[in-house]
């Protein structure tokens, strides 16, 4: 049976009950179900149910073409989230993109989703990408797949607000940068988005180039873990 929550969220989104696929349902289901868990993970699994319920609706005025590519790139993508609940859950090694969130101790709210951010966007895209696609399929992928950040930005926004009711160093650095956090933030979850699928690309036409950026955005990935941490 369909939980309240995925009931709701999905009415909310304004999304039609009959369009939404067994397996999208299944996801919204299998991240409630962590959600509602006693891992760290629930913390990063309550955001993403939102965003997901979010994508559900933004996919629906796309073609056909597109949201099957969408459908197996959400299936691909939340894989690596649940791959690494599971092993942290189990006591295995945590893949080490997702090494910071489980980590990391005495972790608040707001540095648990930052960081759960910046693992899924910085550290899986990529790799769905280039596991799930070919390059002919990236090209047909790409602009639907930039296209989605107008929704993502709008859930960005809501968190953030969230956050500065919630976070007194949230609102401590959108007082010294004049509200300008909010904007800048924005715009480096767009523009990592944008690097990710370019690195897919390269991964495909420039192997030697894709290993010297993706061993870049790597160590970038862990300084901004840092600095979440020792800031928020």
């Amino acid at each position: 049976m369909r939980s309240a929550l995925i009931t709701a969220l999905i009415l909310i989104s304004g999304t039609v009950f009959s369009q939404v696929s067994p397996g999208e349902i299944s996801l919204l289901e299998k991240l409630d179900s962590v959600g509602n868990s006693v891992s760290p993970a629930k913390h990063f699994a309550r955001l993403y149910i939102t965003a997901t319920a979010n994508a559900i609706y933004f996919w629906q005025t796309r073609t056909e073409e597109e949201k099957k590519l969408n459908r197996r790139f959400e299936r691909r993508f939340a894989s690596y989230f649940f791959s690494a609940a599971d092993s942290f859950r189990n006591g295995k090694k945590i893949p080490e993109e997702w090494s910071s969130y489980f980590h990391t101790s005495d972790t608040s709210l707001l540095q648990y989703q930052l960081l759960g951010i910046n693992a899924h966007i910085n550290g899986d895209i990529w790799k769905t990408l280039t596991a799930e696609f070919s390059s002919s399929e990236l090209k047909l992928y790409k602009n639907s797949f930039l296209a989605f950040n107008k929704t993502l930005n709008k859930q960005y926004f809501s968190l953030y607000e969230e956050s500065l009711i919630r976070n007194r160093r949230m609102r401590f650095l959108h007082q010294i940068t004049y509200g300008m956090d909010r904007w800048y933030c924005s715009q480096m979850l767009l523009k990592w988005r944008k690097r990710q699928m370019k690195l897919a690309e390269i991964y495909y036409s420039k192997p030697a180039l894709f290993l010297r950026k993706e061993k870049s955005l790597s160590k970038k990935k862990l300084r901004l873990d840092k600095a979440i941490i020792n800031i928020f």
